[in-house]
């Protein structure tokens, strides 16, 4: 064939509840710190920047002390609009390493740390051939590993990779998800009226992928993620990757 063609799209979208009752204003929740004002710069005396992106939201600390840390994080997690929240420890950035741990805790479905890790360690292998161990409760996302060490997450799809691959030295502190039907807005906003995206949810993050054309020698995985697009492109193109269509971003 001389063309290809590949149609997808970035995200899918969440139904929301009411604007009013979809609302979770993260400057409220967090009234006991002192928060930056939206679009502002950090002042004396701030705790922290909240930075909310529809159903996902980044927290800024202005201390990285784990004091404070767990004071936000308890904060975070009385409130009923918030799904998971997340931070990283002993590394800001994964390349190869096994010195960077994630958590995930959750209001109602207990706390989860993960890392990536070399086969002899690991307690599962995700479809993508990332690597993990754990500690803690596989429901906070929705994870479950089966006799032969396959990790898969329902409601969470690849969220192993997905957590480990969100934070950097510019990310924030802190990841926060809000619950289905929520939206994270700001003081004097209102949130979308009938859908959002974001957050770590299926119903947020499953998106179609439709492709015509391929070339004989390319096959395309069981299991597929929007960073697969460029390499497949690529493999079309007949052209180099830095990374093979399906295969980890994590474990290599």
């Amino acid at each position: 064939s001389q063309f290809a063609i590949i149609i997808t799209g970035d995200h899918s979208q969440s139904d929301l509840a009411s604007a009013e009752e979809a609302s979770v204003d993260l400057d409220e929740v967090l009234a006991e710190f002192q928060v930056v004002k939206a679009g502002g710069k950090w002042q004396s005396g701030d705790d922290l920047m909240v930075c909310p992106n529809m159903r996902a939201a980044q927290i800024y600390l202005r201390s990285e002390s784990s004091n404070l840390r767990q004071q936000v994080v308890d904060r975070l997690l009385e409130s009923d609009g918030i799904d998971q929240v997340m931070w990283c420890e002993a590394g800001l950035e994964i390349d190869d390493s096994e010195d960077t741990t994630f958590h995930v805790a959750t209001r109602d479905r207990g706390s989860l740390s993960f890392r990536s890790t070399g086969a002899e360690r690991a307690r599962g292998i995700d479809h993508f051939g990332g690597q993990w161990c754990w500690e803690g409760d596989l429901r906070a996302l929705d994870a479950t590993v089966d006799l032969e060490g396959r990790l898969s997450c329902g409601d969470y799809p690849n969220a192993f990779e997905r957590v480990a691959t969100s934070f950097s030295r510019q990310s924030g502190s802190l990841w926060v998800t809000a619950r289905l039907g929520r939206e994270f807005c700001l003081p004097g906003t209102s949130c979308n009226s009938r859908g959002s995206h974001g957050s770590l949810h299926s119903l947020d993050s499953t998106s179609p992928l439709i492709v015509a054309g391929l070339p004989d020698a390319i096959a395309l995985p069981d299991h597929i993620r929007t960073v697969d697009v460029v390499p497949l492109c690529l493999d079309i193109l007949d052209l180099q990757s830095e990374y093979a269509v399906g295969a980890s971003h994590v474990t290599r």
